[in-house]
């Protein structure tokens, strides 16, 4: 199905060529988007295009703010085409009307339309995994996780977002040792999960337990103790002095907010500015470990 816009007055059209279009209501929430083989070049490409020249928009079919995900389609520029719309309202029922006084034969307006056919993502675009979706000044960066066939042959296209809440960064789960991947990567989407919903406490809980298994990676035989893991990476060989650092400094978060701790030495209760601390950290240890971007 194709989309026929009217930027007079923002209206959007849908039909499977460019007779017969019906009005969208209400009208779907469409993007502009850049697609590109990494962040940057999708990025690079939204910031440097002018507003309303993008190659492609994104249809939302779909929005999920906790799981953070978007669903919908990709649709791509064929310039301004002329479109046969049936009336969308009772002032077009009459011009309609006086039109086929002259044209009995005639069922629909014609109009001038900017045109967008469905982008069918094939094989050559295997490689365009990341879509900056916005304006100039206001867009973000996505994911392309999922790409589902529908009936009627459209593809419906499923994003993650790059970055959660601009801290965590773009992991690339193939450098990430096999015997950990798994369990790193639920680690690091619990963590994201309770960045949107969770309290602090639980934030900086889920940290430590992610910096842990980043930890372990490098000797097994220390156990789960986050402080003990630290010691044991700053007398690795070569010394991971960052990572050991970061995991001390969530380590000392997870223990303020104990609530027995905080009795006893009068600890204020964590904060989201300490929550963040701590994904900030773990973020440091995935970087320094070369696991993200």
């Amino acid at each position: 199905m194709m989309l026929g816009i009217d930027t007079s007055n923002h209206r959007v059209y849908e039909a499977r060529d460019t007779y017969g279009g019906e009005l969208l209501k209400p009208a779907p929430h469409l993007f502009n988007m850049h697609l590109g083989s990494t962040t940057a070049e999708a990025a690079k490409q939204l910031i440097v295009s002018k507003r309303g020249d993008s190659e492609f928009i994104f249809r939302e079919d779909l929005f999920d703010p906790v799981a953070r995900i978007r669903r919908g389609r990709i649709y791509f520029r064929q310039g301004s085409q002329n479109w046969h719309v049936y009336p969308a309202n009772l002032a077009e029922r009459k011009q309609l009307a006086h039109i086929q006084q002259l044209r009995p034969n005639v069922d629909c307006l014609s109009e001038h339309f900017m045109t967008y056919g469905p982008k069918y993502m094939g094989k050559d675009d295997k490689q365009l995994r990341f879509a900056a979706i916005g304006s100039t000044l206001d867009f973000s960066v996505w994911r392309i996780v999922s790409i589902d066939a529908l009936t009627l042959g459209q593809q419906l296209i499923t994003l993650q977002p790059v970055l959660f809440m601009g801290i965590l960064p773009d992991v690339d789960a193939s450098l990430i040792p096999a015997e950990i991947r798994s369990s790193l990567l639920d680690a690091l989407e619990s963590v994201a999960n309770d960045m949107k919903r969770a309290m602090p406490s639980s934030v900086i809980d889920r940290c430590r337990g992610a910096a842990a298994l980043a930890l372990r990676s490098l000797d097994k035989s220390h156990g789960k103790d986050l402080a003990k893991l630290s010691e044991m990476a700053e007398k690795s060989t070569p010394p991971r002095l960052m990572a050991a650092n970061c995991a001390k400094i969530i380590n000392l978060l997870h223990t303020r907010a104990k609530e027995n701790t905080r009795h006893d030495h009068q600890y204020r209760e964590p904060t989201e500015r300490d929550a963040e601390l701590a994904v900030h950290c773990l973020a440091c240890i995935l970087t320094e470990f070369k696991w993200a971007k």
